[in-house]
């Protein structure tokens, strides 16, 4: 009798661990989101644009530089590496990948990606 109620116990315990088990193993396993995003460089007619990548796929395809109005892209493949670098880190955060003039005004002015 005695066996059966502590079986029982275990049991019900068993079941309760288990999906929590699996919860835990399955997150454990799966990849850093932080880790699903890249980016590349290219360099286009009108100056350096970027790719912004999700497992692989392009999600944003930027060939010229955001938010002013002409269609030019970056001087140097420094300032496009940044601006793509902080969309990313938009994306991490769960903000609007958007940049705005202020982020590319600090990106263009910045020495070291006018001397590259």
């Amino acid at each position: 009798m005695k066996n059966k109620k502590v079986a029982t116990k275990f049991l019900r315990y068993l079941w309760i661990l288990f999906p929590f088990s699996l919860i835990v193993w399955f997150t454990s396993i799966r990849k850093n989101p932080r880790q699903d995003f890249s980016y590349s460089l290219f360099q286009g007619k009108s100056g350096w644009g970027y790719n912004i990548l999700f497992n692989h796929d392009i999600v944003i395809h930027q060939e010229n530089i955001p938010a002013v109005q002409t269609q030019i892209g970056f001087e140097n493949r420094v300032q496009a590496e940044k601006a793509a670098r902080l969309v990313i880190k938009k994306f991490l955060f769960h903000e609007a990948p958007a940049l705005n003039k202020v982020e590319i005004r600090d990106i263009l002015s910045e020495k070291d990606s006018l001397n590259k």
